[in-house]
């Protein structure tokens, strides 16, 4: 619904007018909580997977966790999943990495690496035509003045 209610720009109205940054927030916050799920000493990726992201790949750079930077990616190699991962921790304990969207019986403590995951049931699609475009949402490092 939220998707649906989008502008042409990708902005929500809200009470705050046709450009509220507390439903835009609230859209960016979504969309993280189904990258990453956080718990102590551990970090769940891809914790629940919407029908469309299954069989197109992913990747998400340098997420901010309270457990470090986290990025990971999905490849597809038919219906088996590919992970990669990287977790720059900011502690010296090791943190539970899980991908039960994907696969609910994947968990490792390496701060980095690659699996290839149980086989995943992908929904049946027409094929695409025309143009496609990825999306980035990446942290935005601001200088100081």
């Amino acid at each position: 619904a939220l998707l649906r209610d989008a502008s042409g720009t990708w902005t929500w109205a809200g009470p705050a007018g046709p450009h509220d940054p507390a439903v835009n927030a609230a859209a960016v916050a979504l969309v993280r909580d189904l990258l990453v799920a956080e718990g102590d000493r551990t970090l769940a990726l891809s914790p629940v997977v919407p029908e469309p992201w299954l069989g197109p790949g992913q990747e998400v750079h340098d997420l901010p966790t309270r457990h470090g930077a986290l990025s990971f990616a999905v490849r597809w190699h038919g219906e088996r999943p590919a992970l990669l991962w990287e977790l720059v921790p900011t502690g010296t304990e090791p943190v539970a990495l899980t991908a039960p969207g994907l696969d609910p019986g994947f968990r490792t403590a390496d701060p980095t690496g690659e699996a290839l995951l149980a086989p995943v049931a992908l929904p049946e699609r027409e094929p695409r035509r025309g143009l496609t475009m990825p999306v980035a949402i990446e942290p935005l490092h601001r200088r100081s003045s």
